[in-house]
């Protein structure tokens, strides 16, 4: 075996040959023990095309659909959720819940993005709409529980 002793370029490049339901995304907010405090933009719709492997280039459209941030030091802070459902943005603060607008979403100081994909091919050259389970409230709800427990169907 025959050792080199010259450093030479390289590049390394990672490409998927399909793509989660579910893609979460955790952006890196600590460098050297220290909190980036720095706004990273985001777009609410990721296209995963120029990441795929050659030949695997179906469509591969992402919609942003949760947002965790957090304010605050590396050493405390508060952790807050923004949810996307039927292109309506809820800003989830501890037990309160408020609706919130597009300006806001785009301010926030995002550490975790959750994105969903919007279609699946078919296989046939067409592509159908993704069915995500919903969330039912169980039957404790219905009996006048005040704390209903949330079950996946």
């Amino acid at each position: 075996m025959r050792h080199m002793s010259k450093t030479l370029p390289g590049d390394k490049k990672l490409s998927y040959t399909r793509t989660p339901t579910i893609l979460i995304v955790h952006l890196k907010r600590l460098i050297l023990g220290e909190k980036i405090q720095n706004h990273i933009p985001f777009d609410t719709a990721l296209d995963l095309e120029p990441y795929m492997t050659p030949g695997h280039s179906s469509t591969q459209d992402m919609k942003l659909i949760g947002i965790i941030s957090h304010q605050g030091t590396k050493d405390n802070g508060h952790y807050t959720a923004l949810t996307n459902r039927e292109d309506k943005w809820t800003l989830c603060n501890d037990a309160i819940t408020t609706q919130t607008t597009m300006k806001h979403i785009h301010q926030t100081q995002a550490y975790i993005l959750m994105d969903r994909k919007t279609e699946q091919s078919t296989g046939m050259g067409g592509s159908a709409p993704i069915e995500i389970p919903k969330k039912r409230v169980s039957q404790s709800r219905a009996k006048g529980d005040p704390n209903p427990r949330l079950e996946t169907q």
